[in-house]
């Protein structure tokens, strides 16, 4: 933990957060304006978008999505939001009703998609019939609709932070699959049926995100998902938050060594064969969201 000052940084007030990279200690009202300028410098300095061009936010409700949210509005920015409604029991419901409240109170434009209007099924039933785990098929399944989105708004922002950012590299390292640095980049520029995705809290940490909606009372799902516990990516969050422990700023530094250290990689414009049923780019026939639809969809009369 950081040392807190006995005042902030900028006036007398007693601080609430230490950011050992900036070499600050701040109060409330300074921190809340640190936190939001940061967040234009990073849109600004990266050429993500300007605040007359729509920006499709993907709104889970978690923390994370919705102090993006929330900061863009803010700050001027011309928002939509797009939510998707899993169907994981209670935590579906509260999220949805998050979103709407808060999205209805602020006059965001807010689409809610329900996942079995795309797949056929609920993510439970689709994991059972596919014997897969709902993790795989929830990211598939966000990462398709979300581009679709992105592609009719100009854009799509998701509140990837720099937890997430510096853990999924550090698991690419550990798995020497140096190829796919590249989908962690903090702007993926738009090609042939992939929308334009940018990352504003790349640089930013979740313990900081935390801190600002609480103050700001910004509503959100306070509740892990249950199937997500499993997943590889929380060890390595873990690991990074040990590092920073004993390190302090050190998450931020190896995020941004990484950027520049890596070589550029073009991956994604090789690709030129589209899928059959939707166009979308994909190295087969189908893509993978299609060939999961279309198994689903075998299985529609499936009585077990």
């Amino acid at each position: 933990m950081a040392h807190l000052a006995r005042r902030c940084k900028y006036c007398q007030e007693p601080p609430v957060i230490s950011l050992p990279y900036a070499t600050l200690s701040l109060c409330s009202a300074h921190f809340i304006s640190f936190f939001e300028n940061r967040v234009v410098q990073t849109i600004e300095k990266k050429h993500m978008f300007r605040k007359e061009e729509p920006v499709c936010v993907g709104l889970s409700g978690g923390k994370d999505s919705m102090s993006m949210l929330s900061v863009l509005k803010k700050q001027g920015y011309t928002v939509s939001a797009v939510h998707l409604d899993m169907e994981l029991g209670i935590l579906s419901e509260v999220s949805r009703k998050i979103v709407t409240e808060f999205t209805g109170a602020q006059g965001i434009p807010l689409k809610i998609i329900p996942v079995r209007d795309e797949i056929g099924k609920g993510l439970k039933e689709s994991a059972r019939i596919l014997k897969r785990h709902i993790c795989s098929i929830c990211g598939m399944v966000r990462r398709y609709i979300l581009n679709r989105e992105g592609l009719s708004h100009g854009c799509v922002a998701t509140a990837h932070t720099l937890d997430d950012e510096s853990a999924f590299l550090l698991g690419n390292m550990y798995s020497a699959q140096t190829d796919y640095d590249v989908v962690h980049e903090p702007v993926l520029a738009a090609l042939p049926k992939f929308a334009k995705k940018v990352k504003p809290f790349c640089f930013i940490s979740e313990q900081e995100i935390r801190l600002y909606a609480q103050i700001q009372n910004i509503p959100f799902v306070r509740d892990r998902c249950p199937y997500g516990s499993g997943a590889t990516t929380h060890y390595y969050k873990k690991a990074v938050d040990f590092l920073e422990e004993k390190m302090p700023s050190s998450r931020l530094r190896f995020y941004k060594n990484m950027l520049r250290q890596k070589a550029p990689h073009k991956k994604a414009e090789t690709i030129s064969n589209f899928c059959a049923a939707c166009g979308y780019p994909t190295t087969k026939t189908t893509c993978g969201f299609c060939r999961l639809k279309e198994k689903i969809n075998e299985n529609k009369n499936d009585g077990r």
